[in-house]
């Protein structure tokens, strides 16, 4: 368990502790006839964001090509994904009640991959930058059961809750990286006997699509948050609520796609039948944090 999701589960702890023993002074004594809460909501969320990635290596090429560092980065957007749901709330009494919530959101999760490609020769150094942009996808659905503290104002109420939350995430993402190559040709001329040959050494990179094919799992995590609603008639209520899910982050891994590809500087093509365990050892892969805030706004009927 991290440091975040042990701070987390305190905050929980101390959460229920507080609604078990503060007094409410504004709490009407009286307890409502509706027992059940049904509510509709649809906001925003704010993911907390996919961790970044690397592929890095440093290598020579004989002696025509020194301290070759190719580096590619791989960066995820933070995306603002429509966040839907409902919820329902038993009232066990005016100040307390359980509740459950439902929640979905989806969406893209744009990637950029900076490739960086130097060399030396002799005492000169050479360098090409590149950038290629690619997408992803993420999802989840967050089921609360939270214990639910009721505050009074007149037509408004505020509603402090908090629980436990079991994820069911799905992602899924394209990219790329790049991977340089130094080789030489031998060149030959003339008739024999007289026939010459001499060896020029080149160096080039390649765009090697990389993937995360589309990987589901389910965590348990927390959730806590406020709301706020007002009644505009005995059984409806509009409501507001601001929310944080706490998820455990989990590591995906990037997967190297084999192919014939063509050299970025010189056009020439070649294969790569495998990628071997070097690249993977060389590769930082990305982590995935399913947390997000959310805001949302929706209507409740009471009965």
């Amino acid at each position: 368990m991290s440091i975040i999701q042990k701070q987390f589960c305190f905050l929980i702890i101390v959460f229920l502790m507080v609604v078990f023993f503060w007094g409410d002074p504004l709490v009407a004594q009286q307890n409502p006839k509706e027992r059940f809460e049904i509510g509709l909501f649809g906001g925003f969320g704010v993911l907390q964001g996919i961790g970044d990635s690397a592929y890095a290596n440093t290598w020579n090429y004989w002696g025509s090509f020194m301290d070759i560092n190719e580096v590619t980065q791989v960066k995820f957007d933070k995306k603002k994904p429509f966040f839907l749901g409902a919820s329902f709330t038993y009232n066990i009494s005016s100040q307390f009640g359980l509740q459950i919530i439902a929640g979905y959101h989806k969406t893209n999760v744009p990637n950029s991959a900076n490739f960086s490609y130097s060399w030396s020769v002799n005492s000169d150094r050479y360098s090409r930058d590149l950038l290629w942009v690619d997408n992803g996808k993420i999802s989840s659905i967050p089921l609360s059961l939270n214990l639910l503290k009721r505050f009074y104002f007149g037509k408004f109420q505020i509603k402090a809750s908090g629980g436990v939350t079991l994820y069911m995430n799905s992602f899924q993402a394209n990219s790329s990286m790049g991977m340089g190559d130094a080789f030489s040709v031998r060149y030959i001329v003339g008739i024999e006997p007289n026939v010459y040959s001499w060896d020029v050494d080149y160096i080039d990179a390649y765009q090697i699509p990389v993937y995360i094919p589309e990987t589901k799992w389910n965590a348990l995590g927390g959730n806590i948050g406020v709301e706020s609603s007002i009644f505009i008639s005995k059984s409806v209520s509009l409501f507001l609520d601001v929310r944080y899910y706490l998820c455990p982050k989990k590591e995906m891994s990037w997967t190297w796609t084999v192919g014939k590809y063509e050299g970025i500087f010189l056009n020439l093509d070649t294969e790569i039948q495998n990628f071997t365990d070097l690249v993977a050892d060389l590769t930082t892969q990305p982590q995935i944090n399913p947390s997000f805030f959310s805001a949302v706004a929706g209507i409740k009927i009471n009965f």
